[in-house]
């Protein structure tokens, strides 16, 4: 096993899958991934934020790809949507940025009681956000699926996301959320520059076999063709990584992602990466 491969392992037992008994479901309740926040306070998303005052109150729900925000005003309830696939709503902002494009604004409050609180109208993105909450950020949530109990680790960029030889690149507004379910298998989801990639980390041997992909530091990158379908893995078991998204096209043509990797032993060295940080 090489160095590179095992510092990969080396990151799996801070996120291990734990079965909860039954006096931790009863503990975490059915919404583990709840953060509530009181105010007079600033409440920072991913792409946007808003100042609650003094009597108000937000709870942040994570979702995969997507973060719900119900905000208790003083008039009643309202909820805030952030992510690129809201449901039909009352209002909306968008960011500026690829991903989360667009905050939905839930509000079934009469006319004066919206007048009163003003949500839609705190609501900051682009250059106030930033000054609002400076800096990228990234956040690590623990998540009850009803099977276990897991992390959900997120790093939002500008920076560049660092796990021992598996260096990406993230932009302004770009993102990675990182889940294991399973001690055997981890999940990461990278939301880059509006394209959705989905990596796998497992000890499982792969079926597939792939050609070299020249140019990637690290010539250890290979692409998987299956008829019209193209994905990357790299590593060996027991730790293979595998790749994919509905916007591969082919290594031709997929520099917008490739572009962004590095895989050398030694990516890392003099960089900054972005840290998890539990909150």
């Amino acid at each position: 096993m090489t160095r590179r491969l095992r510092l990969v392992l080396l990151a799996l037992p801070a996120f291990a899958a734990t079965p909860a008994a039954g006096q931790d479901r009863a503990a975490v309740g059915a919404h583990p991934a709840r953060t509530a926040t009181a105010g007079p306070a600033t409440v920072c998303g991913t792409a946007f934020s808003i100042r609650l005052a003094a009597g108000e109150s937000a709870i942040r729900q994570e979702g995969t790809d997507f973060t719900l925000y119900n905000v208790t005003a003083a008039d009643g309830p309202v909820m805030l949507y952030e992510g690129n696939f809201p449901q039909p709503n009352d209002d909306e902002v968008r960011t500026g940025q690829a991903f989360p494009a667009v905050v939905a604004v839930h509000d079934r409050r009469p006319a004066d009681a919206k007048a009163r609180s003003r949500v839609r109208d705190r609501l900051l993105t682009g250059e106030a956000f930033r000054t609002a909450c400076p800096g990228g950020r990234s956040a690590r949530r623990t998540v009850w699926d009803g099977d276990f109990t897991y992390e959900i680790t997120e790093f939002v960029g500008p920076g560049h996301y660092c796990s021992g030889g598996f260096v990406v690149r993230l932009d302004a507004g770009d993102r990675i959320l990182f889940l294991n379910p399973r001690i055997d298998f981890a999940r990461m989801v990278l939301h880059l520059g509006g394209h959705r990639v989905q990596a796998f980390l497992t000890m499982v041997a792969s079926e597939r076999r792939g050609s070299a992909v020249r140019g990637v530091p690290g010539d250890q990158l290979r692409e998987i063709v299956n008829g019209t379908v193209a994905g990357y893995e790299f590593g060996d078991p027991p730790a293979l990584v595998s790749l994919d998204s509905p916007d591969f096209r082919g290594h031709a043509a997929d520099g917008w992602f490739l572009g962004r990797l590095d895989l050398r032993t030694n990516a890392e060295r003099g960089l900054t990466c972005i840290e998890g940080r539990r909150n």
